[in-house]
């Protein structure tokens, strides 16, 4: 089971990773990022990227004693594709992504005038509901303070999909930012952004650090 370890950001490491993630969001992400081929190595090789992703919880605030794991056994089958915690302050935000082709998000089923959320988008979501379930269901025992460091901690989840060409009708960005905006699982919030939101958000945190 991956472990959480300890990671002090490096700014100019991280900034020379975001300038290889713009290299593939303009080069191979245009025709599409596989998370299995594509995204998971990539941010598996680049963790110093990976660090500044605890910005979307906004109480991870010890960025100088950053937690970081990928591929994390939350409880039974259940991984997260990167976790990134404050353990001295007790917060989370736990990861998944998904792919980024043109039907990650939305697409059209038969004569429909409306898509419909893709497969793959659905996916994704109720992975994190599941998350939820196992981290509430498990307070209180010694795995639950095993693997997170604290008998208790407060989080929420974060998840990456998709590029936002595919939004590009009004229509399909209002219902992807509605429901991302207005969905809470159990009081955990849950985020949905795209890979150039995520790209544009890192990119501003580095500004904010000087990077």
């Amino acid at each position: 089971m991956a472990q959480l370890k300890t990671l002090a950001p490096k700014k100019q490491q991280a900034r020379a990773e975001l300038k290889a993630f713009e290299a593939l969001l303009d080069g191979k992400g245009k025709g599409g990022l596989s998370e299995k081929h594509d995204l998971l190595p990539f941010f598996g090789a680049n963790e110093h990227l990976c660090d500044l992703m605890g910005m979307y919880n906004p109480n991870i605030v010890d960025y100088k004693n950053i937690s970081i794991a990928r591929e994390f056994s939350i409880f039974g089958d259940h991984r997260a594709d990167l976790v990134i915690g404050d353990t001295k302050n007790k917060q989370f935000c736990f990861i998944e992504f998904e792919d980024s082709t043109n039907t990650s998000i939305f697409n059209t089923s038969g004569t429909k005038a409306t898509p419909d959320w893709s497969t793959r988008y659905d996916h994704g979501f109720s992975q994190l509901i599941d998350w939820i379930l196992w981290i509430e269901n498990n307070r209180g025992t010694t795995a639950y303070a095993g693997r997170f460091k604290a008998p208790l901690i407060q989080y929420n989840m974060l998840l990456v999909i998709g590029r936002d060409r595919d939004l590009s009708d009004p229509s399909l960005r209002e219902r992807f930012d509605w429901r991302s905006d207005s969905v809470v699982v159990a009081s955990k919030k849950v985020h949905c952004i795209t890979f150039d939101k995520l790209y544009d958000d890192l990119n501003t945190r580095l500004k904010i650090f000087g990077g």
